[in-house]
């Protein structure tokens, strides 16, 4: 807007029309939750569900009679022109609730257009306007929201005065007149003012440092001071018949009177500027001031009062992805749903947040989420405070997961507070935790493991208060993969393996899984499990290329290879021409493929790398494999295959690529003997066999190991579903 250099937070339009009111066709607002944050103080939050969509209001209640309760103004960082966030604002003074407060020139240095009070002390004048209100509290606790005009005058030795503009404002277009507010004006900066610029100096403008006496320190000629008002000093800021009347009427030494006062004189504690009217005697009224600017489904902050004056609501609207905002005349009918007498709207849109310590918490955190996803730096906010002194411990509530996992490892905690709602430092005090159903010798502190499915109630305990917490253990229906490592796994006979496990769950929560709610049995080697230290002795490896791990959750199973280190291994990927014979890397000519769902492998490579011959009977197209005193003949394209001149069957038939041999895997474990192990997930083959002189015709028997879980590759089912298709 450039008419008369108009801008969207220096001046607001007043309408000559009013807007007109309109009922939303929705359903009321619905109260989702509830808790107490202080003394007197309660926040709820509302989903209202609007023809655009859900609307998420978090709203701060709060009831004046309570002599614990304190409404605030907070300015910034601690001074006007040093903007912060409303998250910083609420740590930095210790609130249990902050939300943005006033209109502000976002270009300017950084103070509010309206007027603010603190604990007293008047800290800015508002703009000289029509149609803006403001929240402010008396030395009684009413609260009231009404219009607040400025109004005094310089008053020099000589008995001449001149009009005072307005105190600590930054610069602005008034909505009476169009005037701007740093021509032909003088106006007042005290040291709540942090920065050394000041509004809005003009050519040869004048400025004059008065102590609290009114002694005229310092006169500047055609200059600004440069630097910030020092404590408890004022500067007059003087521009055009402004500044003739300080170099006509005042010089360094003399004694100035300052008089200036808002009105209504009333005896304000706080006192907070606004925008226009959102509710008035109850009743839902068109927005008198609505600038384009401000229009649209916008995240939104008002303030709305009883008749009374003695209730006093907080309330700040969402707009982000996860809800749609409000337009100025749906704020409006919000408020009066709370029962507001009268309410007025604050900065709104990117400003918008509100900041709550929820009931136990000793810090805030945001509830209402930011427009564009981060929080703006703001001029001042409306904070809630919790004045009560610290008492004993009253009450408790546990936080932790409400479900786990079988095998899963917890931490819970406690949040605490006195009975005014004070929040207590649970980490100072000891707090003792069991269930219901496992008791405490499940517990490590206030870790919970977990080892049978179904539901417990957990249990905490503090100097004789008491909360439970009740939390589902979820079973193996609930898992979609589960996996196992070991650290070793190529072991020796005598040597130990570690085993880890973690599982997947169908929600995609990654959940390490303790030990003691494995349970592992062990094929092909034999050994035993150290209990509870997840981890397993293997005894013997003799007469076996590789071991299987098998790991079991609750009924939901995986297995795990364990290798001889005496067998030799060739390892291949599918599609790659490299591959590797105990880890020494060589190449081959042609590369292993899937053909129709089977893994096909180059034959002379694999077959000359453990050792054995092959031959090409061109005649007959048929390769032949002397392997270990066996005789292999294999007709390329035909399912038939003869063994030391036994016909047998084959699932796939050879097949010739770059001129090489290509058999499937099954043949080779079946026809050949070896170990075949197919990496589903990396497509990779890895082949073992023991020499001849490891090799044994003993098979022992499956031992059962009940091991603790921790390095294991795991399978997304039991192991009898996950077997590889691929041969």
């Amino acid at each position: 807007m450039k008419q008369r250099k108009f801008s969207f937070l220096l001046a607001m339009i007043l309408l000559l029309s009013m807007i007109p009111v309109f009922s939303v066709e929705a359903a009321a607002p619905n109260l989702v939750y509830q808790e107490p944050i202080g003394a007197g103080a309660t926040r709820y939050k509302y989903e209202w569900q609007l023809k655009k969509g859900k609307v998420l209001i978090n709203v701060i209640k709060c009831d004046l009679n309570n002599p614990n309760l304190e409404i605030g103004l907070v300015t910034g960082g601690g001074k006007y022109t040093q903007k912060a966030t409303v998250s910083q604002m609420a740590n930095r003074t210790g609130a249990v609730g902050l939300v943005n407060g006033d209109f502000f020139n976002m270009k300017a240095q950084g103070a509010p257009l309206g007027a603010s009070v603190s604990e007293g002390r008047l800290l800015s004048a508002p703009m000289n306007s029509i149609g803006y209100y403001t929240l402010g509290i008396e030395q009684s606790g009413r609260a009231v929201i009404d219009m607040v005009t400025f109004g005094g005058h310089v008053h020099a030795a000589n008995g001449k005065k001149y009009p005072i503009q307005g105190l600590n404002k930054a610069e602005y277009w008034d909505n009476i007149t169009g005037a701007h507010s740093h021509t032909h004006t003088i106006n007042l900066y005290n040291d709540h003012w942090a920065s050394k610029s000041r509004g809005k100096a003009g050519k040869n403008a004048v400025e004059v440092l008065v102590n609290a006496n009114g002694k005229v320190e310092e006169i500047s000629k055609g200059r600004t001071l440069g630097y910030a008002v020092p404590k408890g000093k004022i500067i007059l800021q003087a521009n055009d018949r402004g500044k003739d009347f300080i170099r006509q009427n005042i010089k360094v030494g003399d004694t100035i009177k300052l008089d200036y006062k808002l009105y209504p004189e009333k005896n304000w504690k706080m006192l907070i500027g606004g925008h226009g009217l959102l509710v008035d005697k109850g009743v839902k009224i068109p927005y008198a001031l609505a600038p384009q600017s401000i229009a649209g489904n916008r995240g939104r902050t008002a303030a709305g009062i009883s008749q009374d004056g003695k209730t006093l609501w907080i309330a700040a609207a969402e707009k982000s992805n996860r809800s749609k905002g409000l337009q100025l005349s749906e704020l409006s009918e919000f408020m009066v749903s709370l029962g507001c007498y009268r309410a007025l709207n604050f900065d709104g849109g990117g400003s918008t947040a509100m900041a709550v310590a929820s009931t136990g918490e000793l810090k805030p955190e945001i509830k209402t989420k930011p427009e564009a996803g981060r929080e703006r730096y703001v001029v001042n906010g409306l904070g809630v405070y919790n004045k009560a002194e610290e008492g004993p411990l009253h009450e408790m509530k546990i936080k932790g997961p409400s479900t786990m996992l079988i095998g899963e490892t917890a931490s819970f905690t406690v949040l605490g507070w006195d009975a005014n709602y004070v929040a207590k430092d649970m980490t100072k005090i000891p707090v003792n935790y069991s269930d219901d159903k496992e008791g405490i010798n499940e517990w490590n502190g206030n870790q919970k493991t977990t080892v049978h499915g179904g539901s417990i109630k957990v249990l905490a305990e503090s100097n004789g208060v008491k909360a439970t917490k009740d939390v589902k253990i979820e079973g193996a229906k609930s898992i979609k993969s589960l996996e196992i490592t070991v650290d070793k796994r190529n072991p020796s006979p005598g040597e130990v393996v570690t085993l880890k496990a973690k599982a997947t769950t169908k929600s995609g929560r990654k959940v390490d899984i303790s030990p003691k709610a494995m349970k592992y049995t062990l094929e092909g080697f034999q050994g035993e499990s150290l209990t509870g230290t997840g981890q397993v002795r293997i005894h013997s490896v003799e007469g076996v290329a590789t071991g299987k791990i098998k790991g079991d959750l609750g009924g939901f199973t995986t297995t795990l290879s364990l290798v001889n280190p005496n067998a030799k291994n060739v390892h291949m990927s599918i599609g790659k021409e490299n591959y590797s014979v105990n880890g020494e890397q060589r190449k081959m000519d042609t590369v292993p493929i899937i053909i129709k769902d089977r893994t096909m492998v180059p034959l002379r490579f694999l077959v000359e790398a453990f050792g054995g011959e092959v031959t090409w009977n061109q005649e007959t197209r048929t390769a032949i494999v002397e392997y270990r005193g066996i005789r292999i003949e294999l007709p390329v394209g035909s399912d038939t295959i003869h063994i030391n001149g036994i016909d047998q069957k084959i699932d796939s038939p050879a097949t010739i690529k770059n001129d090489r041999t290509l058999v499937p895997i099954r043949f080779v474990s079946e026809g050949l003997g070896m170990i075949v192990e197919y990496g589903e997930k990396d497509k990779v083959v890895d082949i073992y066999e023991l020499p001849l002189e490891k090799t044994s015709e003993a098979k022992k028997a499956p031992v059962e190991v009940k091991v603790e879980p921790e390095n294991v590759n795991i399978q997304e089912s039991s192991p009898e579903e996950n077997q590889s298709s691929q041969s």
